[in-house]
């Protein structure tokens, strides 16, 4: 290939590089409500019958009368629900969504044999379990140790505590699905290395210790960033600032060690930027 015929081949090829990144990085989706909440899952040992109701309660002034009513026509609640709404006891009430007026109730539906309060649930909290004339409430209050809180709560003894064995499921999924990650970001900025002419031994070697060092630092950022306070937003900007701060260490690295058969540094910037900006896009559901 001609000097002028290559030359024209490298600018069209920068301009599609430039094209891509300018596609990605509009279609990102921002989401400020992406991520998880603070939530509780629970699960009730021995409950009193089939039917009953579960509701967290936290420290607060008890509730003014008509809020109580208001809410329990706007459930369609049973005398269960009532039951709950108007406990009002030892420096306690049922929990309330910050800023709204609506109190937080478990799904209707159990996943996996456990009651799910979603959606900025409190970190502090007690259980109460009513079921008819049965009233039952936890003895301890929980301070949840993690932004997703999972705790059991036993009816018969009234012991609240938090459920280990699912903290350590929740690690495990965690950790796998990085791993995933990992390796669909190793495949994609592997064909991008080769789609940039930087496959020689050596800038593989590079591009491979350089990918595992960032993924893994990115991957324990996220996970550490969610289980002791990472909101929907706050995950997403500590991604996105992470990310940001791997196209830097990348881009210096791969500039200094990697090498260009005809010596177009240029072409090695961009390829961390654009091989980045992929594994941004790919990373993006760990987010979700």
């Amino acid at each position: 290939m001609g000097y002028g015929k290559r030359k024209s081949f490298d600018k069209r090829f920068l301009g599609i590089v430039l094209a891509l990144c300018l596609i990605f990085g509009t279609t990102l989706p921002a989401f400020a409500d992406m991520g998880e909440k603070p939530s509780v899952t629970l699960k009730v040992l021995n409950p009193p019958s089939k039917e009953y109701r579960v509701g967290l309660l936290v420290r607060g002034e008890p509730h003014d009368p008509e809020e109580l009513e208001d809410e329990f026509e706007y459930v369609n609640g049973d005398q269960s629900y009532r039951d709950m709404f108007k406990y009002e006891g030892d420096g306690y009430c049922f929990a309330h969504h910050p800023g709204s007026g609506f109190f937080i109730l478990s799904s209707e539906d159990i996943w996996k044999g456990a009651y799910n309060f979603t959606y900025y649930a409190p970190s502090t909290f007690k259980v109460i379990v009513v079921s008819g004339d049965s009233c039952y409430i936890s003895d301890q209050e929980i301070v949840s140790s993690r932004y997703a809180c999972y705790a059991i709560f036993d009816c018969e003894t009234n012991e609240l505590y938090e459920d280990i064995e699912a903290y350590e499921e929740h690690d495990r999924t965690f950790f796998k699905r990085s791993v995933r990650f990992l390796i669909l970001t190793l495949v994609i900025e592997g064909i991008l290395l080769f789609a940039f002419g930087l496959g020689q031994v050596r800038n593989i070697v590079v591009f491979l210790v350089t990918n595992v060092l960032t993924q893994v630092f990115l991957h324990y950022r996220n996970w550490s960033y969610r289980r002791n306070d990472g909101s929907g937003l706050g995950a997403s900007i500590s991604f996105i600032g992470t990310e940001l701060l791997i196209v830097i260490i990348e881009t210096i690295v791969f500039a200094i060690l990697m090498k260009e058969k005809d010596e177009k540094r240029w072409k090695v910037v961009v390829y961390a930027i654009v091989a980045n900006l992929v594994s941004a896009f790919i990373n993006l559901p760990a987010l979700r």
